[in-house]
């Protein structure tokens, strides 16, 4: 037997953890907001929040599996959702969801041939480890992930039933011969897989990674 929902909590406060350090030492923690970084604080940023959106792809497949266990229906319920004259539907929040922040994307990116080692070469940045030039460059879509990731991580249950709908929508899709993503984790290894865990960031990836194949592996699919 194993207990998900203290996998998932206890997992999720090592994660929330790392993320609320990274946002902080950013600025973001009180409202800021990121145009531009220095070179090599932008590489160490993103050599944190890859595998960090990894590992939160992985809890969230993990919370989706303890609700598929229970009585949640996956289905949208649009005919609950109002609508315009026009007959579209108006998405409105819930009250457990009283600010609509940035969406994290539950879908992992397909791997690249430079996924697993990044070039900063654009930016002139030679060694992530080492501070050697101060150039700013563009750091706004950094930003929106980071805030993307705090807000999932914040709303873990939401982001289960997200998924729940897409495994839906993906069994019909398929059901109907039509072309789907088969799995919201990538085949083989997850962006930001170090081998040798050198921080605790990579620690926690390992452990998540073992626990969502696990969960997808009892699920009965990909």
């Amino acid at each position: 037997y194993m207990d998900w929902k203290l996998a998932v909590d206890k997992n999720r406060e090592r994660l929330l953890a790392i993320v609320v350090a990274l946002v902080a030492s950013l600025g973001l923690s009180r409202g800021g907001r990121l145009t531009v970084l220095p070179q090599y604080i932008y590489a160490r940023a993103l050599a944190i929040l890859r595998p960090a959106e990894a590992a939160a792809r992985r809890l969230i497949v993990m919370a989706a599996h303890e609700l598929a266990l229970s009585s949640f229906n996956p289905a949208p319920r649009r005919d609950a959702l109002p609508r315009t004259e026009e007959g579209k539907f108006i998405r409105r929040n819930t009250p457990d969801e009283p600010q609509r922040g940035p969406s994290f994307n539950l879908i992992e990116p397909l791997k690249t041939f430079t996924d697993e080692t990044p070039d900063y070469s654009q930016f002139g940045v030679t060694n992530a480890d080492t501070p050697k030039n101060h150039t700013l460059v563009p750091a706004v879509a950094l930003g929106n992930r980071l805030l993307a990731l705090k807000h999932a991580l914040d709303r873990l249950p939401q982001q289960a039933k997200r998924l729940c709908r897409w495994y839906h929508a993906r069994d019909l899709a398929l059901k109907q011969g039509r072309p789907h993503r088969t799995s919201p984790m990538r085949p083989g290894l997850p962006p930001g897989w170090r081998t040798r865990k050198r921080d605790p960031i990579h620690e926690l990836l390992h452990d998540c990674h073992s626990l969502a194949n696990v969960a997808r592996d009892r699920r009965g699919g990909p």
